[in-house]
């Protein structure tokens, strides 16, 4: 028998049950499972109240997991770098304008470019871009993230080709 009578998962992704601490479990719906509260800092989470007490539980978006941390994960709004576990707050697409952001925590980092702005780094095809650097697939055509075009595809320019041509 646990001494706190808190029997309960751990952290986010757990299956077995432990003894929870002095500030029990806490119920999350959405797994139909008790968890133990006051878990730390990057501990697995599905809500705060998982969490040790002041720390939000980041990241945690439609039943997958998030950790508990005061810095933020990958993908969510952010101002400085020091707001980001990555420490890279960026534009996440070229679309964005010069002055207002939105930003982004970029979870492979940021680069800047040669108009003076901080964009994330290795981005998912389809995102507006203006440097190859911006694309995890290596390539910006046409101002999207993607791969080089083949014969009798519309191009932008040159570098957009294949055949470079």
């Amino acid at each position: 028998a646990c001494a706190h009578i808190a029997c309960a998962r751990p952290s986010a992704g757990s299956a077995a049950a432990f003894c929870c601490g002095p500030l029990g479990k806490t119920y999350v719906a959405s797994k139909v499972a008790y968890y133990c509260r006051n878990q730390p800092h990057m501990a697995g989470c599905y809500n705060s109240a998982m969490c040790q007490p002041g720390t939000p539980c980041n990241g945690a978006i439609l039943g997958q997991p998030g950790i508990c941390s005061q810095q933020l994960t990958t993908g969510m709004s952010c101002t400085t770098n020091g707001e980001c576990l990555s420490l890279a707050c960026g534009r996440a697409n070229s679309n964005i304008s010069a002055a207002d952001g939105p930003f982004i925590c970029c979870g492979s980092g940021m680069q800047l470019g040669w108009d003076m702005r901080y964009y994330c780094k290795n981005m998912p095809n389809g995102t507006a871009c203006k440097y190859n650097w911006q694309c995890s697939s290596g390539k910006c055509v046409s101002g999207q993230c993607g791969y080089q075009l083949t014969t009798n595809m519309a191009c932008g320019s040159s570098s957009d080709c294949l055949s470079l041509a």
